[in-house]
């Protein structure tokens, strides 16, 4: 990962989540107002020294709820990424340690998952449980873990005939033991690899539901949300559109170059 950040592509993207992390840093010191806080006098107002990123159809300030938003997506996106990636682990190492009928059991269930359309999966399983955030970080874990799964298990059936497991087997060490130690070392490292190339993808999936009105509910922000709100907009407030677009684009291109650049060091050191 050292390796990756160190390139160009890497240092781009690390270039990148700095100027965010350091926006929403310093928002407490520039006086914003509260992200939910309606003031209709400056109902669509224009950027100014009031409303920096102008003002919304309420009157709540862009900035304010432009931030917010990039700190609840971010952290929605880690979440739905360390859930669905948790799972694919554990289903893919299992099957590959237990063999026979668990794994041929395992692959179906993960062979009728990957046969639905994940976003048609996320969207049957928010309709099940109702719009809500969490509900949402639900579903899109759901729809998310099967791929990884099938990729982990073949990691975990690599690992296991590998020299240096065979001969901790000939040594006498217990299965278990083997199983925690070496095959999960080894497939965890991996997977975090794949995990950084699918962080970008489940930004622009967790936007696109929340787009839907399937994400929080108001008034909390939500970028996908916000460009929910703008369209009717369009012509005479662009910038509820600009900001919320933007912020979409550096955190998905973030994510991606980061992954590229951490996939491109572990191939080129053949790790993988």
């Amino acid at each position: 990962m050292r390796a990756g950040l160190r390139t160009p592509l890497g240092r781009l993207g690390l270039t990148i989540v700095a100027v965010l992390a350091l926006l929403v840093a310093v928002s407490p010191l520039l006086g914003l107002p509260s992200p939910s806080a309606q003031n209709l006098a400056a109902k669509l107002a224009a950027p100014s020294a009031e409303h920096w990123l102008g003002a919304d159809h309420l009157g709540r300030d862009v900035l304010a709820r432009t931030i917010e938003a990039i700190m609840r997506s971010s952290l929605a996106a880690v979440l739905v990424l360390v859930g669905a990636l948790t799972i694919s682990i554990v289903v893919g190492v299992v099957a590959a340690a237990a063999g026979g009928v668990v794994d041929a059991v395992l692959m179906r269930i993960v062979d009728v998952v990957l046969a639905v359309p994940s976003l048609i999966l996320a969207l049957a399983i928010v309709g099940l449980l109702g719009p809500g955030f969490t509900h949402l970080l639900i579903a899109l874990i759901v729809s998310s873990w099967a791929g990884n799964a099938r990729l982990a298990r073949a990691y975990a059936l690599g690992i296991a005939e590998r020299p240096y497991v065979q001969a901790a087997r000939l040594a006498g060490v217990g299965r278990l033991r083997i199983l925690g130690t070496h095959v999960v070392g080894g497939v965890v490292p991996q997977m975090l690899v794949v995990a950084t190339l699918d962080l970008g993808g489940v930004v622009v999936r967790l936007a696109g539901l929340s787009f839907l009105g399937l994400g929080p509910m108001p008034p909390a922000a939500e970028l996908g949300a916000m460009l929910g709100e703008s369209r009717s907009y369009l012509t005479n407030a662009p910038w509820l559109f600009a900001v919320p677009t933007i912020a979409i684009i550096a955190l998905t291109l973030a994510a991606n170059l980061i992954g590229e650049a951490i996939s491109d060091a572990v191939q080129h050191r053949g790790l993988t």
